[in-house]
C-alpha cells in the first residue's frame, strides 16, 4: 500500500503517533476490508489546518481522507480519528456513514433488505407458542358389531379384526422373497371396545409394501424414504381417516424353527418407531411348503416387551 501525507506542501508529523495508525487500520481494514498490504491501493490525508503541520493529530481534526484502490477512487470524505475509533453510541456500536464502490471484489456498501428493531432490555412475549397435539379420540365399537370369537376374550388390551383382502395380502398373494427379509405397512381405523374402553380394537384393512427399505436374510430397517412415502398415501383422498397401525415383516425361516419369535433388531425397530400402544408388528414366517403363518404381536403395557396377540379375519 502507498500512502501519500499532505498538508499544502508539507508532510504530517509524528507518523507513528498510535491514533494514526489506528485510524488508517480501522479505515482500511475494519470498514473498506482493504488489506494493509495490497500495492494498489493509495490512501491520501490532508490536513486543513496549516497552523497543524507538526503537531500530532486531535481526536476532533478533520481530515480530508481519499482512499483509491487499481485507479479508482473507492472512499472520499472528512472524517476525524474520533469518528473513525473512538466514538460509539450507548451500546458500544461505532456508526460512521460511508459511500464506497465494488472494485475487483473490495467492499460495497451493504443493501439493506429489511430491518427490524428491538429493545433488549424490555421483556417481550415470543411470537410463536408450543402447544400440545393431543392424541385424536377413537370411536367406540360394540363387541356385538365384530366377530363372537372376538368376544370371549376378556381382559385384551387389544382386539385384532384382520380384514380378508389384508390376510390375503400378507400370506395368500405375496410372494416372499427367500434371499432376503421384505415388509411394509398396516393400515386402518383404531376403535375403543364399549363394553372395555382400556381395550382398543383396530381393523386392518390395508397392507403397503415398503420399497425402500434396507434388508438382509435376518434384518428389515425401514428408510427415511419409507416412512415419507406411507405419510403421502395416508394423505390421500382414499386413504382419509386412516391411521398407521403397524408394520409387517418376514423371516425366512419356519415359524417352529424359531427360538425367538421377534428379534432384538425387530424390538429396537418397533419400540423406537410405534409409539401408540395400540400400534402391532405382525410377523409372516415363511413355511418350507404351503401358506406362511402370520402372527401378530404388541407392546406389554410398560414394559421393553411383546406378546401375541389373537386376530380374527373378517369378511
Amino acid at each position: 500500500m502507498h500512502l501519500e501525507f499532505s498538508s499544502g506542501s508539507h508532510r504530517f508529523s509524528k507518523l507513528t503517533d498510535p491514533k494514526f495508525i489506528s485510524l488508517v487500520e480501522t479505515l482500511l481494514q475494519g470498514i473498506l476490508k482493504i488489506p494493509l498490504h495490497d500495492k494498489k491501493v493509495i490512501l491520501r490525508l490532508d490536513r486543513q489546518n496549516r497552523q497543524k503541520w507538526f503537531a500530532p493529530l486531535a481526536d476532533d481534526e478533520k481530515v480530508c481522507i481519499t482512499v483509491e484502490a487499481k485507479g479508482k477512487t473507492v472512499f472520499s470524505g472528512n472524517l476525524t480519528i474520533a469518528d473513525l475509533v473512538n466514538q460509539s453510541d450507548k451500546n458500544g456500536i461505532i456508526r460512521i456513514n460511508i459511500t464506497t464502490n465494488v472494485i475487483d471484489g473490495f467492499l460495497a456498501k451493504p443493501v439493506v433488505e429489511g430491518e427490524f428493531s428491538a429493545d433488549a432490555k424490555k421483556n417481550t412475549s415470543p411470537r410463536f407458542a408450543i402447544n400440545e397435539i393431543r392424541e385424536q379420540e377413537y370411536p367406540f365399537i360394540s363387541v356385538k358389531n365384530i366377530p363372537a370369537e372376538m368376544h370371549t376374550i376378556v381382559g385384551a388390551r387389544i382386539k385384532i379384526l384382520l380384514s380378508g383382502a389384508a390376510h390375503n395380502a400378507l400370506v395368500v398373494q405375496k410372494q416372499y422373497s427367500k434371499m432376503y427379509e421384505e415388509g411394509g405397512f398396516l393400515v386402518g381405523d383404531v376403535y375403543l371396545e364399549e363394553e372395555n374402553p382400556a381395550c382398543h380394537i383396530i381393523k386392518i384393512t390395508g397392507v403397503l409394501e415398503a420399497s425402500k427399505v434396507g434388508a438382509s436374510p435376518v434384518r428389515l430397517v425401514f428408510t427415511a424414504d419409507a416412512f415419507s412415502e406411507i405419510k403421502a398415501v395416508l394423505r390421500t383422498t382414499e386413504m382419509a381417516g386412516k391411521r398407521l397401525l403397524g408394520w409387517y415383516h418376514s423371516h425366512l425361516f419356519p415359524a417352529g424353527a424359531e427360538e425367538v419369535e421377534l428379534s432384538d433388531m425387530d424390538l429396537n425397530l418397533h419400540f423406537s418407531t410405534f409409539r401408540f400402544p395400540w400400534q402391532v408388528a405382525a410377523l409372516v414366517n415363511l413355511e418350507w411348503s404351503g401358506t406362511p403363518t402370520l402372527r401378530f404381536y404388541a407392546r406389554v403395557q410398560d414394559t421393553w416387551e411383546m406378546e401375541e396377540i389373537a386376530y380374527c379375519i373378517t369378511g
